[in-house]
């Protein structure tokens, strides 16, 4: 079973067009800038292809963060010294999650630059557990 998916490895114009994980081309930071709208398609796909290929091995749906499940739990955390990633970014993107999530959690870490912290792997461990269950 996938717990934590993770991005292919690609050039990323963003990144001087160097590999690096991600899911699509980042062209800019500048909210108003062009997006890799084929890239997040492409994405889109990939993640829907690997929701089937769960299904197919039997792990249950309602377990699945797919279209239709509203009450899967989200944990979505976000430094707010982000200098890649503004922080603003990440509390619309809970916003809006919250509209059609009914069980979306945003944690903030105080000081958490565009990295990870050990509060925030405690978090997610934590979350991970009460989840799946063996």
């Amino acid at each position: 079973m996938k717990v934590c998916l993770h991005s292919p490895t690609m050039p990323v114009t963003l990144n001087a067009g160097f590999k690096m994980p991600s899911w699509f081309d980042l062209r800019t930071l500048d909210a108003t800038g062009p997006e890799d709208e084929e890239g997040i398609r492409k994405a889109s796909e990939m993640v829907h292809g690997m929701i089937a290929e769960e299904v197919a091995a039997g792990i249950p749906s309602k377990r699945i963060n797919a279209v239709g499940n509203k009450n899967i739990p989200v944990l979505q955390c976000h430094g707010d010294c982000d200098p890649i990633v503004p922080y603003k970014w990440g509390q619309m993107t809970a916003s809006l999650l919250k509209q059609f999530m009914s069980q979306v959690k945003f944690k903030t870490y105080s000081g958490m630059m565009h990295s990870s912290c050990d509060q925030e792997m405690q978090d997610m461990k934590s979350f991970i557990e009460k989840l799946v269950k063996p």
